[in-house]
Formats: structure tokens, C-alpha cells, sequence
């Protein structure tokens, strides 16, 4: 009879003490020392797969993916930990791995849908729209009530173009937990706006409100009144810009927000409302063709006084006047795959001529000196909480160069010259090809695939633009 393993019995009592992360160790020892305990390795893998989710929740997937490859490994029939593995590929930009990770997942377990969606995802990262099509509708075929599937597909349909289609999919963003605000009345269908009072709830990130925001002078034109709530940043640039609208800021607990006085508490001011929508919904009324796109954007004007202030600060610097912003604030392993460098953002203007802007909102000390050059910042202007002032600032730049922020759809909503950066995969393309993006006349885009690393290729074209000075606005 072999002699008990201390390791087993240390690894076993401290998961039942719910220390699951400091069994990792004994566990791993028991299982070297006697590797045939089948026991012992399925404790192993369910402990790594605890740790390695817990890790990938916790937006940590570098960690997260080393304990699933150990659970993976350890247990190749384990679907799970394959598909949790190739989450973490997912979050991390190795798309062909998470592929390989979701196939090999889908071979154990074939008909779980949630799957099916994920190799969708892999899929359109490595350009794949076919396959990913074919993906996501077998997912739905397993679920179809499931909104978070449905709410893929529509972002594919989206993205390939299928505007009509797409856009009456994408209601399904409303279905998923937590995303259907308590109205305190009937929702808009679409239905003839004239003489009627519309509220547009404010949904989704800054730069998205700015983007549906597109949408709002058509329901101006054709409703007798209308009340756009908005990101409180965003509250005093669209009040000034718009005076036909009513412009309203979301309350600060809007997501916890659980009855309509709680959610809308601004709705007992502004008076009695004839439908509800969100910004988001906005596209399937007034954006279901391509030509409905023609002249977008372009539908904010900064404050005369915040302009003139930046024009007296910028009439130094000689033109032409590039604002520069290289990322989010807001930042993790998923977002940072769709940003630049400082330095590489630097490169693209380097021996221009131009005069560089700081836009970036929080630039780091490292990531100022990473630039190798001046970059005036304008004093006093706070680019993160003043939108006002920001605004007035990129209204009087030629240009501006920017990763796929609110910057980039603020300037796209100023009619200002902007280049935006960022991968092929954006459904906010709408399947154009033609460099352009349908939401803002004003914007070019210079995308890369997404199975790629670096900006190379589309910050050389930036900077080959940048040669030719026929891009100049004024």
C-alpha cells in the first residue's frame, strides 16, 4: 500500500477552507508524486479552472490564460477550459489561437451555443466574415432567444453592411440583462413624429452618444419636440449647439437606477413625453440605406467664446495644426489592441511641418517624453471633463489624428477634418471599403486586420497624406 500524500490532503483542505488559489501548489505536487490519481486531477483542473477564471473576470487574462492551459492540458475533454482559454486569446489580440481554442472546445461539446458565438468573435478578428456569419448563426440555431447571441449577429450584419437587416437586429441590445431603462411611458416605433414629443435616453459610451447623436437633427426636422439625454459632460456643448432641443443629463445612478422617477428624474420638468428611444435605436429609423448617411456629421458648433479662446492660444503656432490623441482613457488588454503608441502616433507627423496639439486626455510623463518632440497643450484646459472647451479647441485645428475615441467623434460631429485609426473589424464601418466612415463626412479612416500587430501600414499611409497638402481644410 503507497504512503499517503501529504500534498493531496493539504490541497484538498484548503479548498474546503475555500482557498482555491493556495491549493494550486500542494495539488500540483500531489499530482506530480502520483500522477494516476484521477481524483487528484480533476480536483487540479476544476481548481485551475476557479483561478483562471477568476483571473480572466478580473480583466487579467495573462495570468488568467496560464492556469487554463495548465486545466486545458490536463484535461483535454475539459470544453470549459478550452473555451475559457480562448477567451483569454480573445482579450489578448491572438485571435487564431482563440479559434484554435474554441474548435477544439466545439469538439467535446458541439452543441453549446455560447461557443459558437465565440468562435464568431475569433472569426472576425482574423477577417473571416463568412465563417463567422456561419458561426453566429449556428449559435442562434442552438439559442435563438438568447439576446447576447442575437446581439452579435446584428453587430456582423452591421458590419458587412446589412443596414436594414442589421439595424432592426440590433434592438436586441435592449434584451440583454441590465439594458432596458424602466420608461415611464411608451416606447417610439418609428411611427410619424409630427407634433409629438420624442425622449432619446442617453445609452452606451460618449463617443457612441455623439455618433447616434448624427441621427438627432432628423427627428428634430420631422417631431414637434424633442429631449436628448446625455452623458452630463456632453450636456452644456449640446445645449449650446442645439436650441430646438431640449438637452437633459443623465443621472448619476442611471445604471442602478430601478423605477421610472429614479431612472428619468428629469422627465418631471420637461413634461409629458409621446415615446421613449435610445440614442442607439435611433440608426433604424433614419439610417437603413447608405444615402441616408449623405452629409452626416457636422452637427455641433463649438461655443464662439470657447473658440475665440483657442484661436488667441493657437495663434502662435504656425500651420498647419494637428491635435493628436493617441488612446482612451479608459484602457484593458481588449481596448489597448485598438490603440497606439505616443511614439507612434509621433512618427506619422514627424517632418511635416505641422504643429503638433496635445488631445490626449491624461498623456502620461513617459508618454510625453516617449513623443521626441514639442506638443503644445493648451493651459488651463482640462481634455478630459471640459467638452466644452475641448471642443473649442479642435474647431479651430486643421486636423486631427486619433484611435477610435470621443475625440475622433468629436471632431467628426464639429465638421472637423479628422483621420481615425483603428481595426478592420469596427462595425461602426458599415462595410465601407472606401476609407471613409458613413457617420462622418468629415472622417477618413486608416484601419489595419485585425490579425495584425502594429500600425505600420496605415500610419505610413497617414504620413504619405501628410505630404500631399491638398488635404488641408482652410
Amino acid at each position: 500500500m503507497s504512503a499517503p500524500n501529504p500534498y493531496r490532503r493539504l490541497g484538498f483542505e484548503r479548498i474546503a477552507a475555500g482557498d482555491v488559489a493556495g491549493a494550486l501548489a500542494p495539488l500540483r505536487t500531489a499530482h506530480l508524486l502520483d500522477p494516476d490519481d484521477g481524483d487528484l486531477r480533476r480536483v487540479l483542473v476544476q481548481a485551475l479552472y476557479v483561478v483562471g477564471e477568476q483571473a480572466r473576470l478580473a480583466g487579467q487574462p495573462e495570468e488568467a490564460r496560464a492556469h487554463l492551459a495548465e486545466a486545458a492540458a490536463l484535461a483535454p475533454d475539459d470544453a470549459a477550459a478550452w473555451n475559457s482559454l480562448g477567451l483569454c486569446h480573445l482579450a489578448l489580440g491572438t485571435a487564431a489561437d482563440a479559434a484554435a481554442c474554441f474548435r477544439r472546445a466545439l469538439a467535446e461539446k458541439a452543441l453549446e451555443a455560447a461557443i459558437h458565438s465565440n468562435l464568431g468573435n475569433a472569426l472576425v478578428r482574423l477577417c473571416d466574415m463568412d465563417g463567422a456569419e456561419d458561426a453566429y448563426a449556428r449559435a442562434l440555431a442552438l439559442a435563438p432567444g438568447n439576446p447576447e447571441f442575437r446581439f452579435n449577429r446584428a453587430l456582423h450584419l452591421l458590419r458587412r453592411g446589412r443596414l436594414a437587416e442589421g439595424w432592426t437586429a440590433f434592438a436586441a441590445r435592449l434584451e440583454r440583462p441590465g439594458r432596458m431603462p424602466p420608461c415611464p411611458g411608451p416606447l417610439w416605433d418609428g411611427s410619424d413624429p409630427a407634433g409629438r414629443t420624442i425622449a432619446v435616453w442617453s445609452e452606451q459610451g460618449l463617443g457612441d452618444e455623439l455618433m447616434f447623436g448624427t441621427c438627432i437633427p432628423d427627428l428634430v426636422a420631422r417631431a414637434g419636440r424633442v429631449i436628448w439625454e446625455c452623458h452630463p459632460k456632453l450636456a452644456p456643448l449640446l445645449a449650446g449647439a442645439l436650441p430646438r432641443v431640449t438637452v437633459v443629463a443623465r443621472p448619476a445612478d442611471a445604471e442602478t437606477a430601478r423605477t421610472p422617477e429614479a431612472r428619468f428624474p428629469w422627465a418631471r420638468a420637461t413634461g409629458p413625453v409621446d415615446g421613449w428611444i435610445g440614442c442607439a435605436g435611433l440608426p433604424a429609423f433614419f439610417r437603413a440605406t447608405p444615402d441616408t448617411f449623405a452629409g452626416s456629421g457636422g452637427y455641433l458648433f463649438a461655443s464662439p467664446a470657447r473658440r475665440r479662446q483657442a484661436a488667441e492660444w493657437l495663434a502662435a503656432l504656425p500651420r498647419p495644426r494637428i491635435g493628436l490623441c493617441w488612446r482612451s482613457s479608459m484602457t484593458g488588454a481588449k481596448r489597448d489592441l485598438t490603440y497606439a503608441r505616443a511614439d507612434e502616433l509621433a512618427a506619422v507627423v514627424a517632418g511635416s511641418g505641422a504643429s503638433p496639439v496635445l488631445l490626449q486626455a491624461h498623456a502620461t510623463a513617459d508618454e510625453l517624453a516617449a513623443l521626441g518632440m514639442p506638443v503644445a497643450a493648451m493651459p488651463g484646459l482640462d481634455l478630459f471633463n471640459d467638452l466644452d472647451g475641448l471642443a473649442g479647441l479642435i474647431a479651430e485645428l486643421d486636423l486631427v489624428i486619433s484611435a477610435a475615441t470621443s475625440v475622433a467623434e468629436l471632431a467628426g460631429a464639429l465638421g472637423v477634418p479628422v483621420w481615425r485609426f483603428g481595426p478592420q473589424s469596427d462595425w461602426t464601418l458599415l462595410g465601407a471599403t472606401d476609407g471613409r466612415r458613413p457617420w462622418f463626412s468629415s472622417m477618413r479612416v486608416f484601419t489595419r486586420p485585425d490579425c495584425e500587430t502594429g500600425w505600420s501600414a496605415p500610419f505610413a499611409a497617414m504620413a504619405e497624406a501628410l505630404r500631399d497638402s491638398s488635404w488641408l481644410p482652410r
